[in-house]
């Protein structure tokens, strides 16, 4: 619940964001929009929400998930279902997918983000320093090999002997001009990316159409730039958002040897420590074309201090500088 409520705080900042790239406050789409609905950030935000609680629940999530959806005092209002939900314990990945109540043509996939409490799934993610391709037919989008690996294990889950493969093409079967709403915070980002491009190239194959959108947050890097390139070149609508001085879109991954330069205050041993791990870690990161490159992202000003949350005057060891970034 807690996770719950603290992402709920962080999609609360919509109402009172500053667009450091746009005079208005209208949302910024990459890509073409088929949808005549409105779904705003809020709502995508609830959905990856409610994702990221599954690491909390132990058994319980698809419980959990029924009982969030439910509410009416979410974005979410009740007006959604559950149709699939599946889990792998191991390297706690979690995926569901949603369908509108109302309008049976609107769906969800929302995925989890990171458990940081997973010693299997952390070890993925920072598995960095080799990236192999996502698709064979197309050797030069590569990808990290840890993120492959966690999307490989996501891709076998099944629900009732079903994987949200089979869920998502019956869905299309039955309602060809359905929308599918891709969502996740952080690492759930990535698995959403990497869903909803596979589905892109499947119907792309059989020459179908097939309404696809993208709302994605904190989203971190795992991808080289032919990858990110020849992602926003396909023809579904994309949104991605970052908290202006969110860590892990403007720190990780491609420029770590900078992970020590924070706004908030860090001692000189500390700021040491961190700065010689950043300078190892990035040595070890694939370089050239292979070099990890963010997707572009929506800046959202954050208003809320950071200072308001942590108690330490100044950051004194890891486990601080770890909260903090957390």
């Amino acid at each position: 619940m807690k996770r719950l409520i603290f992402t709920l705080f962080i999609s609360a900042l919509f109402l009172q964001c500053n667009f450091s790239n746009k005079k208005s406050k209208k949302i910024t789409t990459l890509g073409i929009s088929d949808s005549k609905d409105i779904i705003d950030a809020k709502l995508m935000m609830t959905f990856a929400a409610i994702a990221d609680e599954m690491n909390e629940k132990g058994h319980q999530e698809k419980n959990a998930i029924t009982s969030y959806l439910e509410r009416k005092d979410l974005e979410t209002k009740g007006e959604w279902n559950l149709v699939w939900f599946a889990r792998n314990y191991e390297n706690s990945i979690s995926a569901y997918i949603s369908q509108n109540k109302i309008d049976k043509s609107k769906y969800v996939i929302a995925f989890s983000g990171t458990d940081l409490f997973n010693v299997f799934e952390v070890s993925k993610i920072l598995d960095l320093k080799n990236v192999v391709p996502i698709f064979e037919e197309i050797p030069t989008e590569k990808i990290s090999r840890g993120s492959k690996n966690m999307y490989d294990i996501l891709f076998k889950l099944r629900y009732q002997g079903k994987t949200m493969l089979e869920v998502l093409e019956f869905a299309r079967e039955e309602t060809p001009n359905a929308d599918f709403y891709f969502c996740g915070h952080s690492l759930g980002s990535t698995f959403a990316i990497y869903y909803s491009y596979f589905m892109h190239m499947e119907y792309l194959k059989k020459n179908l159409k097939l309404n696809l959108h993208l709302w994605v947050f904190a989203n971190p890097s795992f991808y080289n730039q032919e990858f990110v390139t020849n992602y926003l070149k396909t023809p579904f609508d994309k949104h991605f958002y970052a908290i202006e001085n969110d860590m892990v879109y403007s720190r990780f991954f491609w420029n770590m040897e900078n992970l020590y330069r924070i706004s908030y205050p860090i001692s000189d041993s500390l700021k040491k420590e961190i700065k010689i791990y950043g300078n190892k870690f990035t040595e070890k990161l694939p370089k050239g074309k292979d070099a990890y490159y963010p997707f572009p992202a929506l800046k959202i000003k954050n208003k809320y201090s950071l200072k308001k949350s942590i108690k330490d005057p100044i950051l004194k060891n890891k486990i601080d500088f770890l909260k903090y970034m957390i």
